[in-house]
């Protein structure tokens, strides 16, 4: 069934023998699906505990206004009363109910592969295919086939929430790389492999939506964020014109549409391969600093900015955003040093895994939203976990043991605390408040939702944590860096604001919403390790010694740069020689001609 899986925002794609497969599901009736669970391993769960594993809540035919789940139907999109709370909360059990099929279909078709030695790769065309956003974890922890994972421009790859069509361009290019760890732990727990997909353009429809230059950077630094096996793109024109065959078309320059493709997908192929022959490690700190976020919240379009993302976007940090799936995953209980309980509630499961997280002491730092102290998903507020609504303190007892109870809603939220000393105030009342705990783990409390306005307070907290940032500058940058068999270093910098006010809307692409080397924007740095030894920026191919503790990286006006400090010694001069190959093929396809079609984005 996989048209049941298409866009996530639409009731269409399913039939009568759907519905009939969807109660059988909504009843527990059908296969189930392999998954690798945490801490329980892999094992094979059907819809109801899918979907409490996604969700937090228990579903009952009564939520839905059911005597049984025999009384199910998929929503119409064109009937009266679509903004009723009746029709919104099926419409949210009915996008679930497509995610899980489409599941379904993978992993039986994955399941006979394996029976006959055949591996079965899931390639969805976008993130609607999995659900919006985290959701798209899913196919990771399903263990009877591979997923080929989306870099795609419409892409919702944010660790902000929001829906598709709402978001800065930009978070569709590095929110991968904030999910690296996710991704690549996912892929290990349930013994399958990670790939990259690169769409280029409408799936094949149209001109790239990004300069290749970009592409390169973006891709190289996916592939050592994520530590993917492999990378597919997509389609090749396959148009012929006056007789001329495909070939022709594409590698002729003259033919500007077939040939930007070919270009756009040489480079990202490029990238790609050298990261991977090059085996780059990721970050040591990768991993230090998580941001909860649950499917559930990509419902909601959320304008604010979550504690993480402030630290991610406006500190560099080195944040993982992790789903709540992932939350009992090996790596948080050894390496996390602070867990952002961002999100508008959690579960019952998720207050118990921080719980543990907190008893087990030592540098480990807990941050606790007002939602995220006193809120839970249990099943009386299911319509708010997919909308944000009614955002009420339903169990304000939840942290009682370590001296916390809250109460109140909507924003107007107040605290009984013992034993926490107060941080910082706001009008005169507490605005952040923290506790040491016996065991060497420390807690705090924000009495309201973190805004930008509380940087430097979310810093206080990353500093005493011992927390190191990707480094020092301009806020809305982001540099990755990654480390080199010869002990040299890469950095791969982007500029992170935004671009002439670029906002990407569905449709095709324009003048407006291509995504450009050349932003316009003042230059921007950040100051990170250094050392001694040849910087080469690939890009641009410049190139002089360097020696010094620290290295402050320019992005010249430019959305994305590749800095390599190499050692010169016999390796070391052997990965210079390869950069400079990689640029010298980069100036040969990425022309002038080319890139002042790609920004005029006209035939």
């Amino acid at each position: 069934m996989p048209d049941v899986g298409w866009w996530e925002s639409s009731t269409a794609g399913f039939s009568k023998a759907d519905e009939t497969a969807f109660r059988a599901c909504l009843a527990g009736n059908d296969p189930g699906v392999e998954f690798a669970l945490f801490p329980e391993g892999r094992r094979r769960i059907r819809f109801p505990e899918y979907f409490k594993w996604t969700f937090g809540v228990e579903l009952a035919p009564q939520k839905l206004g059911l005597g049984s789940y025999d009384e199910f139907a998929a929503p119409r999109s064109r009937v009266p009363g679509r903004e009723s709370p009746q029709y919104r909360l099926r419409l949210a059990v009915f996008y679930a109910l497509k995610r899980y099929a489409l599941l379904r279909f993978f992993d039986e078709i994955g399941a006979y592969g394996k029976s006959k030695g055949v591996n079965v790769v899931a390639m969805p065309l976008n993130c609607s295919c999995f659900g919006q956003g985290m959701a798209r974890l899913d196919g990771l922890l399903a263990a009877n086939f591979d997923l080929c994972d989306s870099n795609s421009f419409n892409s919702p790859e944010s660790p902000a929430y929001g829906r598709p069509g709402e978001l800065p361009a930009e978070a569709g290019l590095f929110g991968m790389i904030a999910r690296g760890m996710s991704r690549s732990e996912a892929a290990k727990a349930s013994g399958t492999k990670l790939r990259l997909i690169h769409e280029t353009g409408q799936a094949g429809a149209a001109v790239p939506y990004r300069d290749p230059r970009l592409n390169y950077v973006l891709n190289y630094a996916l592939a050592g964020a994520t530590g993917a096996d492999s990378m597919q793109v997509d389609f090749l024109s396959t148009y012929t014109h006056r007789g001329l065959p495909t070939w022709a078309l594409l590698n002729d320059p003259r033919r500007r549409f077939h040939h930007s493709r070919l270009v756009d997908q040489l480079v990202t192929i490029a990238a790609f391969r050298d990261a991977f022959d090059a085996g780059l490690k990721a970050p040591a700190n990768r991993g230090e600093v998580v941001s909860i976020v649950r499917s559930a919240d990509y419902f909601a379009v959320r304008a604010e900015a979550s504690i993480g993302d402030i630290a991610w976007r406006k500190l560099l940090y080195p944040v993982e955003f992790l789903d709540r799936a992932m939350l009992d995953a090996p790596f948080v209980a050894e390496k996390t040093r602070v867990i952002f309980a961002d999100g508008k509630g959690h579960t019952a499961r998720e207050v118990q895994s921080l719980t543990a997280y907190l008893k087990r002491g030592g540098n480990r730092t807990l941050v606790l939203s007002p939602l995220s102290a006193g809120r839970r998903f249990d099943g009386s507020d299911l319509l708010s976990a997919y909308y944000g609504e009614n955002t009420g303190l339903n169990d304000g007892e939840a942290y009682a043991a370590f001296g916390i109870s809250a109460s109140g809603k909507n924003g107007a939220y107040s605290f009984r605390l013992n034993g926490f000393k107060t941080v910082a105030q706001e009008n005169g009342r507490p605005l952040l408040s923290a506790k040491k705990l016996a065991n060497g783990a420390s807690l705090y409390l924000f009495h309201r939702e973190a805004t930008d306005a509380d940087r430097a307070l979310i810093a206080g907290i990353l500093k005493k944590a011992q927390v190191t940032p990707f480094g020092r500058g301009d806020a809305d940058l982001l540099v990755q860096e990654f480390s080199l068999p010869s002990g040299g270093k890469v950095f791969a910098l982007f500029d992170r604001r935004p671009w002439n006010g670029f906002v990407f809307r569905s449709g095709a692409p324009s003048r407006e919403n291509f995504m450009r080397y050349e932003t316009g924007l003042s230059p921007a740095t950040v100051t990170v390790s250094g050392g001694r030894g040849i910087l080469y920026e690939l890009i641009s191919g410049e190139k002089h010694p360097f020696d010094g503790g620290e290295l402050t990286l320019d992005t010249a006006g430019k959305s994305a740069r590749l800095y390599f400090l190499l050692p010169e010694t016999p390796q070391g001069e052997a990965e210079l020689a390869a950069a400079e190959a990689r640029h010298a093929f980069l100036n040969r396809y990425v022309t002038e001609e080319l890139v002042g079609f790609l920004n005029d984005n006209q035939e």
